[in-house]
């Protein structure tokens, strides 16, 4: 999915060599990564035939429910306003914007979301 719109990057290929990294640390399949009381969703991708479907959602609402069990207090996610429909998808759920300029790690990423978990 990364390759439709953008180039792999060094930690594309890093974590594909070792995904269960995540596990290791602290994370979960749906690579939710722990730091505290702040976890990062990332690289949740929909196929394009599976878009508009609902999909995203059961996603978005799974790691927010693993999240509410673990205490989370926030969690954040940085993707590209290109994607139009992921970031309608993370509003709706009560993301907001915190940054929206070039990421200093993803040259792919133009913007920062985060959603504080009550």
């Amino acid at each position: 999915m990364i390759k439709k719109y953008f180039e792999l990057e060094y930690f594309d290929i890093d974590l594909a060599k070792n995904p269960y990294q995540i596990i290791e640390n602290g994370g979960y399949i749906f690579t939710v990564l722990k730091d505290n009381d702040t976890y990062e969703l990332a690289r949740m991708a929909v196929k394009d035939q599976y878009q508009r479907k609902g999909y995203g959602s059961v996603l978005i609402e799974t790691c927010l429910e693993k999240l509410n069990n673990i205490n989370a207090k926030k969690v954040f996610l940085v993707s590209n306003t290109k994607l139009e429909i992921a970031i309608s998808l993370y509003k709706k759920y009560g993301f907001r914007i915190i940054k929206q300029e070039q990421h200093p790690v993803y040259k792919r990423a133009n913007i920062e979301m985060e959603l504080k978990i009550l």
